[in-house]
């Protein structure tokens, strides 16, 4: 999760440095807007079998690392 996190931070800095001056909302979303092409480019381009399993196991993965960190958040709160 680290990974996609650090991923995503250089992405909003890259477009923070292109669109200076912009409200950091603009930026957030143009990041997002920015990132759904790339993932969707990549996935137009993939068979259909091997896009199907790929959905299964990022979502898997993605699904439970964000579980985890809501309950280490959740923990963290609970002991302050």
């Amino acid at each position: 999760m680290q990974e996609v996190a650090q991923f995503v931070d250089k992405r909003l800095r890259e477009m923070k440095k292109h669109f200076a001056g912009q409200p950091n909302d603009t930026i957030m979303i143009l990041s997002c807007l920015s990132l759904a092409e790339e993932l969707f480019l990549l996935k137009k381009n993939m068979p259909e079998p091997v896009d199907k399993a790929l959905n299964a196991l990022l979502f898997g993965e993605v699904s439970t690392q964000l579980r985890d960190t809501i309950d280490q958040i959740k923990g963290s709160k609970n002991t302050k």
